[in-house]
């Protein structure tokens, strides 16, 4: 730091001293470059120099082309501290750097250095960048456009940008203005709309993952963006023919990795329970299904996996804000095999972190699920056989008998079925975290048609009656009013 500060003192940039510069930088980056914690590394004082004299040079365009990507590099490392970076933030450079990274003669990746730098600032200070200082001054329309380069790193970096200009009110105006919804979604369809790009998009190679990280990319922005229900909705801003093609890709997508040719998957070691075939068994065994095992070190070892994965855990996230009878996702049952698989991977994923983390694991997954179960029946049908097994109907569909209430001493047991997928749904009933707990509830809800009698069959009678007297159903009216609040009977002491 002390050789950059020492150059600092010089009011101009010359030729002499360029090499020098050269040097300070690369010794700077040496030392720093891979370290991530730099909160007391340096004073407000050292920082504020050392950015007023790097960012005036390159507004000055004094920098030479040889170093612009050590400059950018040297000031991503220093917002790594986070504070003291207001210099860095102000409309000069802000607009400087937005003018910069769409110049058509600068090389590649100095341009994506560029990118890089406004996505460390956005990171650390999102609201700071996209104050009244970029307003209607066309900055989003430059990272709209280099969406559109062929130069995969530009794009990823950009789509970046625009996921957090997404989420914030301020740049609703101006994204819409350049048309976000209808380039983003145009994106999604040109990188796997036909047969052949959907083959090269599946390619477990370099490009096929550069491709499946752009189109995950651009489903966060739309996410981001239709979070807020009062912004344009896709639907209306893009045709009824377009919006279906960009449907049937998200169903395309779905399938990814779904290679059986029964929609009854097998799981980890397991046997299958069930053939497509109504009601027929290929074994007795275990009457729920256990969970596909995939971990983070699997992961680890296939990148072109993980992407896929995100791809499509980024649809099931979307689709919550999207018109499910325009998305069709049970028209084939490959597509609902691949939303299943996902659950099995976070329902496998749930049991690997502590009991506060379920939720942020399991809810956002059952939260897309509830919704598309409630518009299709078939989807309703095909989850209820994909996680009940064959207890999915009754002994008897037209007997609503007392031994066929699925009280206790007939439900699901627990201790039977240890690594099922329904297991950990139903312990997930009896969890003490409110938003998982209920959740997890609808959702079953849901799968037995809302239906009192099949609700408590399919999950037992002490799981079921959190659900249905929070309904205040009949039957079940009155027993909210006269439970016992845990934390306030801990907190006095008493027994219940």
């Amino acid at each position: 730091m002390k050789a950059l500060l020492d150059l600092c003192e010089a009011k101009e940039l010359t030729a002499a001293s360029t090499a020098a510069w050269q040097k300070a930088l690369n010794q700077f980056l040496e030392k720093y470059g891979t370290q991530f914690d730099l909160a007391n590394t340096w004073t407000a004082e050292e920082k504020i120099k050392l950015l007023t004299t790097l960012t005036k040079y390159f507004r000055d365009g004094a920098w030479p082309v040889s170093l612009l990507v050590q400059v950018f590099t040297v000031i991503k490392v220093i917002t790594r501290s986070r504070s003291s970076l207001e210099t860095l933030y102000s409309k000069e450079n802000v607009k400087a750097l937005f003018a910069f990274v769409e110049k058509a003669d600068i090389p590649a990746p100095i341009r994506v250095e560029g990118l890089r730098v406004l996505l460390n600032m956005a990171i650390i200070n999102e609201p700071a960048i996209t104050a009244e200082q970029l307003k209607d001054d066309g900055s989003f329309g430059v990272l709209i456009r280099l969406l559109q380069q062929p130069d995969h790193d530009c794009r990823f970096v950009a789509s970046r940008l625009l996921f957090f200009f997404a989420i914030n009110d301020a740049c609703t105006a101006d994204l819409t203005k350049c048309e976000l919804l209808k380039v983003v979604s145009s994106i999604v369809v040109q990188e796997v709309g036909t047969e052949e790009k959907f083959t090269k998009f599946c390619e477990a190679t370099p490009q096929g993952n550069q491709r499946r990280q752009i189109v995950s990319s651009c489903l966060k922005v739309l996410f981001n963006y239709l979070m807020e229900s009062k912004r344009p909705r896709l639907e209306a801003t893009i045709s009824a023919k377009d919006f279906d093609t960009f449907g049937k890709c998200l169903c395309g997508l779905m399938q990814l990795g779904v290679t059986t040719t029964e929609p009854w998957q097998r799981g980890s070691n397991q046997v299958e329970v069930m053939h497509a075939g109504e009601g027929e068994q290929k074994d007795a065994q275990p009457t729920g299904r256990y969970i596909l095992k995939l971990d983070a070190a699997q992961l680890a070892t296939d990148p072109n996996k993980t992407t896929e994965l995100e791809v499509q855990m980024d649809i099931a996230n979307l689709i919550v804000y999207l018109p499910r009878h325009m998305v069709q996702f049970a028209t084939d049952w490959k597509p609902l095999q691949g939303l299943a698989t996902l659950l099995d991977y976070q329902a496998y994923a749930s049991t690997l972190v502590s009991k506060t983390a379920r939720e942020q694991v399991l809810v956002p997954i059952l939260s897309s699920l509830t919704g598309v179960v409630k518009e299709s029946p078939d989807a309703k049908l095909y989850f209820k056989k994909y996680i009940f097994g064959d207890l999915y109907k009754a002994k008897d569909d037209q007997e609503k008998s007392a031994e066929n209430l699925g009280m206790e001493s007939e439900g699901p047991k627990l201790d039977t079925e240890a690594g099922t997928l329904r297991e950990i749904l139903l312990r997930c009933i009896i969890s003490l975290q409110m938003t998982l707990k209920m959740v997890v509830s609808e959702f079953l809800y849901e799968l037995a048609d809302q239906d009192t009698h099949e609700y408590i069959r399919l999950t037992g009678f002490g799981n079921a009656v959190g659900l249905l007297a929070e309904k205040g159903l009949p039957g079940f009216a009155g027993l909210k009013q006269q439970a016992h609040n845990l934390e306030d009977v801990l907190k006095s002491g008493k027994k219940l």
